[in-house]
């Protein structure tokens, strides 16, 4: 029986991969996009087992659509996954972020998930179906000039732990995928919005932080070269979707499972050295 599954930031990265595998796996993905443009560019209406669905996570009544229509959709079926993906970062010293920037990262990263979950919790118990968060190695490693979104990310690990004992007299996992450096289009934007942040802050913060920041976007820059195929992730996904006991977490790729590791061994000295070290900050 082909299964049912809602993924949100499907234009690009993760989003995309999962997507497009599980859609060839015997999975109909309703794969949710901000901008009605993106289906077209995307291919998605073309696909059998691939339905648009038009959700701003910063939106309720989006959301509150975006259920009445999948409830066409499925009629008595539910939902066999929810895949939280959707994300967005902005970087530049706390000391001058704006409140706006932080709310906003706050608004989609966390606020934007849980309206998810919330809003089509019905139609996951309908399914049996699980719920798989999107993390990041920063939901337990938090850089320089990424304290928001790295925050982001710490609370929704929170987030993950308190509903997987809350939903488990329904017998509704609840996992964390943990990528480390992984190719997406979202920090190509979160690069850019960073600088066009920072430049637009006060002659204060270049004084007090231009330089370091400077060699933190390069840095960045250069591990963004270096990192590995969302389709790694998408993989996961597939197992934790398709396991009939998954794990609580997943870390694709051998130096995930690393930085893992080192975050809960390491002493938080050498950590901070390390950090600073790979980001040429030392």
């Amino acid at each position: 029986m082909i299964k049912n599954v809602l993924i949100t930031g499907t234009s690009s990265g993760i989003g995309k991969s999962c997507t497009e595998l599980l859609a060839g796996n015997n999975f109909r993905v309703f794969a949710c996009i901000r901008n009605r443009k993106e289906i077209q560019s995307l291919n998605y209406d073309k696909h059998p087992n691939i339905i648009p669905i038009i959700m701003d996570l910063q939106d309720e009544k989006d959301i509150e659509s975006a259920y009445n229509e999948l409830c066409k959709k499925i009629t008595n079926e539910g939902l066999q996954g929810i895949v939280n993906n959707a994300a967005i970062a902005v970087g530049g010293p706390l000391e001058f972020s704006t409140m706006e920037i932080i709310k906003d990262q706050f608004d989609v990263n966390l606020f934007g998930q849980i309206r998810v979950i919330q809003r089509f919790m019905p139609l996951l118990r309908a399914g049996k179906g699980r719920i798989i968060n999107i993390s990041s190695n920063n939901g337990f490693l938090s850089f320089p000039y990424m304290g928001v979104y790295c925050a982001t990310k710490f609370a929704l690990e929170a987030i993950s732990d308190a509903l997987r004992l809350e939903l488990k007299k329904w017998n509704i996992p609840v996992i964390v995928i943990n990528p480390d450096k992984i190719t997406s289009r979202m920090w190509q934007k979160s690069i850019q919005k960073s600088d066009d942040s920072f430049y637009k802050l006060k002659k204060e913060a270049e004084d007090a932080y231009g330089d370091s920041y400077r060699k933190f976007i390069a840095a960045i820059g250069k591990i963004e070269g270096k990192a590995l195929s969302p389709i790694i992730v998408a993989k996961s996904v597939r197992r934790a979707l398709n396991s009939p006991n998954p794990k609580t977490r997943y870390l694709p790729g051998f130096e995930a499972k690393i930085t893992f590791l080192i975050s809960k061994f390491f002493p938080k000295k050498l950590l901070n050295y390390l950090i600073l070290k790979e980001l040429n900050l030392k």
